[in-house]
């Protein structure tokens, strides 16, 4: 919740309108404190002049699924769900078979919950379920469950109906109670209402598409500063799965546009993570070798010396800290999208996120060209191949 804070006061004063980023807690099913994504500060326009969606569907009562991760409503996405947790796989199956009594018809929903405090937030995405995988020991009994599911577009979160099945003495015991809720379907909009708005959408549409091509042309170059940016093994990722887009399909296929950049930020995140992850093991060994003795996998942080623990807390901090400040971030910044309540915002906000990613790659070569620092100075260690990227 705090990085939404920190991303909405950043981007406000560029923004219009009036929406929210409202989170709830599980346990008491209460709305607490809402991040307001352009606050009066901001200069949001007044309730005549938003352009709210309708609700348009009665209340559905659906299970639903709190993960650390934001998926997007997507049409033709699949999505894919690896559910090891008994209540989980309980929900699979209660999914799989709508004739066992738990009257849902192979639909759910996905939401967001915050790591810092474990609220969820109220605009979630209505999966349906299309395919099961069942992986089972060798005596038959059921390990996990991987689900494949679409979207079929948003919903607002009314109602937690179980909320004590979410307590930290069920949680702890492992039991198979899952969440069920009260959600209210959302409108879609078509972002095109009149002349005026047409001019604009078609202007913001137009800018995001020559910043995703520059950023896409970046990215999947091996020359340059793009060395700098990705392994070798995510740009050949990018080159093959990020396409051109015009400025027709972020206005007639926003949400696939959408799930490009997503994609895009979250192979950024894996290649920050892994190369961290190898920094921190690599020390982790060496220090742990120089204890004497044979050497006992895995290696315990807490039985390192006290300066290698904070040498190693610190760099793990600075890797998030420089994470944040890149801007990419493949999960907060789409559940800001997804809260918003038109698709003028929508755009403008995804417009913005391309368009600052193009001005620090820009910002970046300038930087190179001044200073005389070839791409082979300042390389980023590279990542094994076996690493499997957001496109794969």
């Amino acid at each position: 919740e705090w990085l939404a804070r920190d991303k909405i006061d950043a981007y406000c004063d560029e923004m219009s309108a009036t929406d929210e980023l409202k989170w709830m807690d599980i346990e008491t099913g209460q709305t607490g404190e809402s991040v307001d994504t352009r606050s009066n500060k901001c200069g949001g326009a007044d309730d005549s002049e938003s352009m709210y969606v309708e609700m348009v569907d009665p209340i559905l009562q659906l299970p639903l699924y709190p993960l650390p991760a934001v998926h997007l409503p997507t049409p033709g996405q699949i999505h894919t769900l690896n559910n090891v947790e008994p209540r989980n796989i309980r929900m699979a199956n209660d999914l799989i078979d709508p004739d066992n009594g738990s009257g849902f018809d192979g639909r759910f929903c996905v939401t967001l919950r915050a790591s810092d405090t474990g609220r969820i937030a109220q605009t979630a995405t209505l999966m349906r379920l299309v395919n099961v995988t069942r992986q089972e020991s060798f005596d038959g009994s059921l390990l996990a469950i991987r689900v494949e599911c679409v979207a079929e577009g948003l919903v607002e979160v009314q109602q937690i109906i179980n909320p004590n099945c979410w307590s930290k003495e069920q949680r702890i015991k492992k039991l198979d109670e899952y969440l069920v809720a009260n959600v209210r379907p959302m409108g879609e909009d078509n972002m095109r209402k009149g002349d005026d708005d047409r001019l604009v959408v078609q202007a913001i549409a137009e800018k995001a598409a020559y910043d995703f091509d520059f950023v896409r042309r970046v990215y999947s170059s091996k020359d340059g500063i793009s060395t700098n940016e990705l392994p070798e093994w995510a740009i050949d990722a990018v080159r093959s799965n990020l396409p051109s887009l015009s400025a027709r399909d972020f206005v007639d296929s926003f949400w696939q546009c959408a799930e490009h950049w997503q994609q895009l930020s979250n192979t950024i995140r894996m290649v920050i993570r892994s190369e961290l992850n190898s920094d921190v093991n690599e020390i982790t060994i060496d220090e742990a070798c120089k204890l004497g003795g044979p050497l006992k996998l895995p290696v315990h942080r807490s039985e390192l010396p006290i300066d290698v623990q904070k040498r190693l807390n610190g760099m793990e901090e600075a890797a998030a800290q420089n994470f944040i400040e890149l801007g990419n971030d493949p999960i907060v910044s789409f559940q800001i999208i997804l809260s918003m309540k038109n698709g003028l915002d929508r755009l403008n906000y995804l417009a913005l996120l391309i368009s600052r990613e193009r001005q620090r790659l820009e910002a970046k070569n300038r930087l190179q060209q001044v200073f005389g620092v070839g791409a082979d100075d300042a390389t980023r260690p590279m990542m094994s191949s076996n690493i499997t990227s957001s496109f794969d």
